[in-house]
């Protein structure tokens, strides 16, 4: 799915786990501050293109001193200052609106794998007190997901900024938001598969799309999307109901819109680059990220997990503290048992159980993000405690000690 893929997997994501990728500043800032009370920020500096087949920045945003995000559908832009330990984060209405609110303020690392936001500063109608905080997991110079205080079920996928392909690459997908009516447990709807860019006509093609059924059924092969545009990193697929956005990182990876008229119907999806896994082992380590369970309470959809992983077994438990990183007592367990790279370079199958319930699952996986040494898994599946919803999990490996 290259660039298309991203946009389309971050659109999708979006959908799947509550993201605030169409909401309205106030109640992500709501959320934010636990009460119902321009510039653009992609990196500067020339452009290049990398082997992904997307346009990047030249500052590299793993090791720069400033790492650059941004979001989906309202738009969301984030910059850490990684020497300062500093951030401002803008929200606008749309790509094309004027900044309509800004908050600064510090952060620190945790031992726990994720971020803490401090505010102290904010601009605009309905921001967020001074002393307001946040949690936040980065997987550095590639993803960036914002977990307001207070809001149970708002998460805010942003990406690393990135240009417009400059030739054909290769995409997996998985959903990671979509409507109430879709059943998991069947063999029509697709949850995962492929995507490939087609430079020379503007256009995508998806080659697989696949249920998340006992035997991962193929749904669909060489669905071609629209003739499409790209501007600033952001490819616009299709025009009226069927119109949709995909987010472009510079290492091929996507955050995708669909539907952008119709958030009712409205789908987000997480692309990431395809690259080989070639052992399961190379996903051991030890993980922060988040979860998402369609079958729990409207309220308790969304979790801090911390997982790790070792020859393809992966143990999670919920983090209960995240600034003391405590866990509970109750795990899930994930089993990645399906041939590596099987599918499709970067994606392995599984299941995943809690309470001797059980659903199936796909993982993709990048070992090495952006070159950072840090691993990042996205998952979708069934829900163990009812398959006809969906699960999800995103994750990304801690930095070694």
């Amino acid at each position: 799915m290259g660039n298309n893929i991203r946009i389309l997997t971050i659109l999708a994501f979006s959908a799947a786990i509550g993201l605030t990728a169409c909401g309205g500043a106030e109640d992500v800032i709501d959320d934010l501050s636990g009460s119902n009370t321009d510039d653009d920020s992609s990196a500067g500096g020339g452009t290049d293109s990398n082997d992904s087949g997307v346009e990047e920045t030249v500052i590299d945003n793993v090791v720069s001193a400033v790492r650059n995000y941004f979001g989906a559908g309202s738009r969301w832009d984030v910059s850490l200052d990684v020497d300062e330990l500093d951030f401002t984060i803008t929200h606008r209405d749309d790509a094309e609106s004027e900044v309509d609110l800004t908050i600064s303020g510090s952060y620190e690392s945790l031992d726990s794998g994720f971020l803490l936001l401090t505010v102290e500063a904010s601009e605009g109608d309905g921001g967020p007190e001074v002393g307001d905080k946040a949690f936040a997991l980065e997987a550095p110079g590639y993803a960036f997901f914002l977990k307001p205080l207070g809001g149970t079920n708002n998460l805010i996928p942003m990406i690393n900024t990135g240009g417009c392909p400059t030739e054909d690459f290769d995409a997996n997908w998985v959903m990671v938001k979509t409507s109430d009516e879709q059943d998991a447990s069947g063999i029509e709807s697709d949850y995962f598969g492929t995507f490939t860019w087609d430079y020379s006509e503007n256009q995508g093609l998806l080659p697989a799309k696949y249920a998340i059924d006992d035997s991962f059924t193929l749904v669909g092969t060489n669905d071609s999307l629209p003739v499409s545009s790209c501007e600033d990193g952001v490819i616009v697929i299709g025009e009226g109901d069927n119109a949709a956005e995909m987010f472009l990182t510079s290492d091929g990876g996507a955050i995708v819109h669909t539907q952008v008229n119709l958030p009712d119907e409205a789908n987000i999806i997480f692309a990431l680059k395809q690259k080989e896994i070639t052992d399961i082992s190379n996903l051991d380590g030890d993980y922060a990220g988040f979860l998402f369970d369609d079958n729990m309470a409207v309220d308790e959809k969304i979790h801090f997990v911390s997982f790790s992983c070792s020859s393809g077994t992966c143990t999670g438990m919920l983090v209960v503290d995240v600034e003391e990183n405590t866990t509970s007592t109750d795990s899930v367990t994930v089993t990645l048992d399906g041939t590596v790279d099987g599918v499709s370079d970067g994606l392995v199958t599984g299941t995943i159980t809690s309470d001797s319930e059980t659903g199936n699952l796909v993982c993709m996986a990048d070992i090495d993000a952006v070159d950072s040494g840090r691993q990042l898994m996205s998952c979708v599946g069934q829900s163990p405690g009812d398959n006809s919803k969906m699960f999800n999990v995103i994750l990304v490996s801690k930095e070694a000690d």
